[in-house]
């Protein structure tokens, strides 16, 4: 049973509540004064008094560990979904009343993801971030991905995969900064001495990225040491004030993403394999 326990400001009781199921607990104050509980694979609305208006359940063996109440006064939450096979992020838009309005699954076949935080967005969208396993012998990383109001990805972000073996790297909460940006917060371990050791990990993410789909054109980008991980997207901020770049032979074929390189004065790219080149 989840036990959810209402204090007044002088740390008197008001009221208390039993709800079934489900070992994770995620609450939060809406904006009506009421509260949105998740927990297990359930979502539980209460009024001011503790009282349950409605629920919402998902299957069996999923679990959200994040909820917050959207613009349009529904809710967004967040978890793993678990298969035989995999476990992968999921998330759920219900309206004000408890009605689903979409679920994802994020996530590969035989992966092991699990998003720990979402929060709204400036533009109407989403944010979320977790854990993901690249496989069984790799540690975990920080993942985060940007969806948009219909839960459709806009980018994803891996952090931490180039960094060796033994440093394990987990996030647990994320918010929207007023540039624009992202904050996250989790822990980061690892081996490195022989036994275990963590610390506090606070990562802050660019206002925005640019999508950069020539893998050979983003190596080059890593090479350079203006990217870290190759995963389709460069923080737009770590190229805008690039004037001189040099991608020659490099066998690329698609050189989208260079229009955001807004300083760029001179530019080498041949001996590859373009056919049009576009900065705007």
């Amino acid at each position: 049973k989840q036990w959810i326990v209402k204090l007044n400001g002088d740390g008197v009781i008001q009221w208390q509540k039993l709800l079934g199921g489900g070992v994770e607990i995620n609450i939060y104050q809406c904006s009506d004064n009421g509260f949105i509980v998740a927990f297990g694979s359930k979502i539980n609305r209460l009024d001011a008094s503790g009282n349950v208006q409605w629920e919402w359940t998902g299957g069996w063996n999923d679990t959200f560990f994040s909820i917050r109440e959207t613009a349009d006064n529904g809710f967004i939450a967040a978890g793993r979904e678990a298969s035989t096979s995999s476990i992968n992020y999921w998330v759920v838009k219900l309206n004000a009343s408890g009605n689903e309005q979409w679920q994802e699954i994020i996530g590969n076949e035989d992966s092991y993801d699990e998003a720990r935080a979402v929060h709204p967005t400036f533009d109407g969208g989403y944010i979320v971030t977790g854990t993901k396993y690249i496989d069984n012998e790799v540690p975990p990383n920080v993942w985060t991905v940007k969806l948009d109001n219909l839960g459709n990805i806009e980018w994803e972000k891996l952090t931490g995969e180039t960094e060796g073996f033994d440093i394990m790297k987990t996030s647990n909460a994320i918010q929207q900064t007023l540039d624009g940006g992202y904050i996250i917060g989790g822990t980061q371990g690892s081996f490195a001495t022989g036994e275990y050791s963590a610390d506090y990990l606070v990562i802050k993410l660019a206002s925005s990225f640019t999508h950069i789909p020539d893998t050979a054109f983003e190596q080059r980008l890593i090479d350079l040491g203006l990217d870290d991980v190759l995963d389709g997207y460069v923080q737009t901020s770590n190229i805008s004030d690039v004037t001189q770049l040099d991608v020659s032979n490099r066998n690329i074929s698609d050189l989208t993403g260079i229009e955001d390189f807004a300083s760029l004065i001179s530019l080498n790219c041949s001996g590859n394999q373009l056919t049009s080149l576009v900065f705007d």
